[in-house]
């Protein structure tokens, strides 16, 4: 993922919020130093990493390599909509079909974020 991506989902002034939100939650929450923070948060970014990634109101699908894969079969579904991010790294989401449930921030490791309906 690139901050052209996000740029394409978001918006370039959301896309600048949404990384100050996440640089300093770094700095305050996790004492980071902020040179270290903002390489964390663009790494993040690149990497397409969920932990700093993730938020209410993403869509995420189901990685390509995934869809035949024998680690898709761990996958909660080919389409998740993330409605919650309880804490202690557990998400509340919601598939196309409308079961909801709750999965551990670790599975969106198997996605990637392909559509953001951005929250105040």
């Amino acid at each position: 993922m690139s901050t052209t991506t996000l740029d394409r989902l978001i918006g370039r002034h959301r896309r600048h919020r949404f990384i100050a939100r996440r640089f300093v939650s770094l700095i305050h929450q996790d004492r980071l130093p902020a040179d270290v923070a903002r390489r964390v948060v663009h790494r993040a970014i690149t990497e397409g990493d969920p932990w700093i990634l993730a938020e209410c109101g993403q869509t995420w699908v189901l990685r390509d390599e995934r869809h035949g894969g024998s680690e898709s079969g761990a996958a909660p579904g080919q389409v998740l909509k993330i409605m919650k991010r309880t804490g202690g790294g557990q998400l509340s989401v919601i598939n196309p079909a409308g079961a909801s449930t709750e999965i551990s921030l670790y599975a969106l490791d198997l996605y990637e974020l392909s559509e953001w309906e951005w929250r105040e």
